[in-house]
């Protein structure tokens, strides 16, 4: 395999009582780590799909590449949308550097815990004689992590850097019918508008007729689809992850403290168990996340996981949120399972309908291969 080595600094959290200091806080360290981003050739880069007609005032057109049975889009310049120069986007990284062209820098966001862009600069490598008491720290996850978003990125002899895609996306709408989407590198982030799968235009008509029977029956933007083997298969997942949300976790949470005993335990497993599908620690997770990335490079849960937290956050709801305390609705069935049941109508009807059965038999493969393609 031909590669290209590249050392850069990547951002850690550490909890320490620095020298002349009583108490902990959490600090920032960098260290330096060697990445080997793989090299293909322009003719290991094939056409896997093209999309037409895109909606909104980007760019109209897209095209996805096909290496290794998943898809590549190049990165792109910021200042005038087109194809990144791999060298630049390779002293970027070097220079730590918070975007990568239109881009934001992954690589300074993988650890569990957010780190402000203007930290990053101040942060030094960890030196034994100026900590008085080390508690604990995120470099072994973030570490790990970095390693797999390298993988997430492709070279190309042409000069061009590609990362891994989540491919194109139908989106269902209530007013706009199905809309094309250029999924990018992000999974979409939407518990409105439901996304399905560029291979499962057919599926998402079906929801739209179950979901929105009086919705309008177009289907903007066009999807040429050269090479279905390259597509991955993350709608499971992304409706998973939708439904394990940070406000469902901060409501079991408070309930179990509030309840005590049996619930409180299951409260925190079911809590730590949400935040760890996302890859982050719990106050990072239960804490509001606007405009905050989630931490990346992370291992994709397996179909197993994602499956068995959403039965839970049911179960929960069931065991526990019934119990009424005059006083306290916070743990009143009637509110906060309604709520629940109110605001994720249209991804719980998605998980059941179109999911469910198409998740692998578990009697018959108790274990399941991660999803493959792009972290969140």
């Amino acid at each position: 395999m031909n590669a290209h080595r590249l050392s850069i600094d990547v951002p850690y959290v550490a909890s320490v009582v620095p020298k002349g200091a009583r108490n902990p806080r959490d600090v920032v360290f960098r260290e330096r780590v060697v990445l080997d981003l793989r090299v293909v050739p322009a003719r290991d880069l094939p056409e896997a799909a093209h999309a037409r007609d895109l909606p909104g005032s980007g760019r109209r057109e897209a095209t996805w590449f096909g290496n290794d049975r998943d898809l590549w889009q190049p990165l792109r310049d910021e200042r005038d949308a087109r194809d990144l120069a791999a060298d630049q986007a390779l002293a970027a990284l070097a220079s730590g550097a918070s975007r990568m062209g239109w881009h934001r820098n992954p690589f300074l966001q993988t650890g569990r815990t957010p780190i402000r862009a203007d930290r990053f600069p101040k942060a030094e490598p960890y030196d034994p004689k100026a900590v008085r008491q080390f508690l604990h720290d995120e470099r072994a996850r973030t570490l790990a992590n970095v390693a797999r978003l390298a993988a997430d990125f492709l070279l190309c002899e042409d000069g061009r850097i590609l990362r891994r895609s989540t491919g194109p996306w139908w989106r269902v709408t209530s007013n706009d019918g199905i809309v094309l989407k250029n999924g990018g590198f992000e999974l979409p982030g939407s518990s409105v508008h439901q996304a399905f799968g560029g291979l499962r235009l057919e599926d998402a008509r079906r929801y739209r007729g179950i979901r929105h029977p009086d919705c309008p029956g177009r289907t903007s933007g066009s999807l040429e689809i050269l090479d279905p083997a390259s597509f991955p298969d993350l709608d499971a997942r992304e409706t998973a992850l939708l439904i394990a949300d940070p406000v469902y976790a901060g409501w079991f949470r408070d309930s179990g403290r509030e309840l005590g005993g049996e619930a409180d335990v299951a409260a925190r497993l079911l809590v730590g168990r949400m935040a760890e599908l996302r890859g982050c620690d719990e106050p990072a997770f239960l804490m509001d996340r606007a405009g905050m990335p989630w931490p990346q490079g992370v291992e994709p849960p397996s179909v197993l996981e994602l499956a068995a937290v959403v039965a839970d956050m049911r179960a929960y709801f069931d065991t526990f949120m019934g119990d009424f305390r005059k006083g306290h609705p916070l743990v009143e069935h009637r509110t906060c399972r309604q709520r629940f049941e109110q605001a994720m109508a249209g991804c719980l009807a998605r998980w059941d309908l179109m999911e469910v059965p198409r998740l692998p038999d578990t009697d018959v493969a108790p274990e399941l291969p991660a999803f493959a393609g792009p972290r969140p």
